[in-house]
């Protein structure tokens, strides 16, 4: 759901702020590529735009950390440095968006792809049993067993239209014929 995956994101930060807090004085400005981990789960769960702005509020983020935990006032902060890692934050949580998007559209294909293959195996099975009966007597089973596959029904009948007494007569069924 929606709100799991923003509880995901928002408790990724909240780990990502708890340990850097820790070991930002320790290990300095590099502690921050973690902001990365939160800003990828942004990018896979709501696609690019939300990794975009994750992205950003991480860079924000980072910048408040440093100037808290590792005392390096914000007028001091190298630009060079500043801007690499936005832009590397960015081009993370678009990535993942991107990522997400394409692998969504994959599964999509492939699916489709399934489904015409079961789709066609079955349609050569049906005609299969028509040309070939294994057993000439039961074509007409073999034949609506298969259409039932095909159409994914319940149960399937197949009648047979005499004119001369102006009836349907049952020739084959799922269901056994003593059962109405």
């Amino acid at each position: 759901s929606p709100l799991m995956r923003w509880g995901i994101v928002f408790g990724l930060t909240i780990l990502y702020s708890f340990v850097s807090s820790f070991l930002l004085p320790i290990f300095g400005p590099t502690i921050i590529s973690l902001s990365g981990i939160p800003v990828a789960a942004a990018g896979w769960y709501f696609g690019l735009a939300g990794g975009i702005i994750v992205s950003l509020i991480a860079v924000i983020l980072n910048n408040f950390l440093m100037i808290i935990f590792a005392g390096i006032p914000w007028y001091t902060v190298d630009r060079g440095g500043f801007f690499m890692s936005a832009t590397i934050l960015i081009m993370i949580g678009a990535g993942f968006g991107q990522i997400k998007k394409y692998s969504e559209i994959h599964l999509r294909t492939e699916t489709q792809l399934r489904s015409r293959e079961r789709y066609l195996s079955l349609l050569k099975m049906a005609t299969d049993s028509i040309l070939n009966p294994k057993n000439s007597s039961d074509r007409y089973y073999y034949l609506i067993t298969h259409l039932i596959n095909l159409f994914t029904a319940d149960h399937g009948y197949f009648f047979r239209w005499d004119a001369a007494q102006e009836q349907a007569i049952l020739v084959a069924s799922t269901l056994p014929f003593d059962q109405p």
